[in-house]
C-alpha cells in the first residue's frame, strides 16, 4: 500500500468533528489532524477567545472550516444550545 492509499484512508472530506476541550493541547492537536485531513473541526472549549484565536489560525493554514464555541460540557442547556447551532450551521455532526 503506498503512502497516498495511507492517507486517503484517513480522509475526513466533508464531516463534522466536534472536539471538547479544544484550547487544550491535546484539543489542539486532534483540531490540527482532523482540519489536515479534509475534516471540519468544531472547537468547544469554556474559553471563547482561545477557541476564536484556534480556529482563525487553522482556518489560515488548512484553509479549513473550523469554529469554535464557548461550551459547558457540565451544563446540559450549553449541550443543546451547542448541538442545536452546530445542526443548524452544518447540518450534521
Amino acid at each position: 500500500m503506498g503512502n497516498s492509499d495511507v492517507n486517503d484512508l484517513f480522509r475526513l472530506d466533508g464531516q463534522v468533528v466536534v472536539i471538547t476541550g479544544a484550547a487544550g493541547l491535546m484539543g489542539r492537536r486532534h483540531a490540527e489532524a482532523v482540519v489536515a485531513y479534509g475534516g471540519i473541526a468544531i472547537l468547544l472549549d469554556l474559553d471563547q477567545h482561545r477557541v476564536d484565536d484556534q480556529a482563525s489560525e487553522l482556518n489560515e493554514k488548512f484553509t479549513a472550516g473550523a469554529f469554535g464555541l464557548q461550551v459547558d460540557i457540565t451544563d446540559e442547556d450549553s449541550i443543546a444550545n451547542s448541538c442545536k447551532l452546530i445542526c443548524e450551521r452544518f447540518g450534521k455532526v
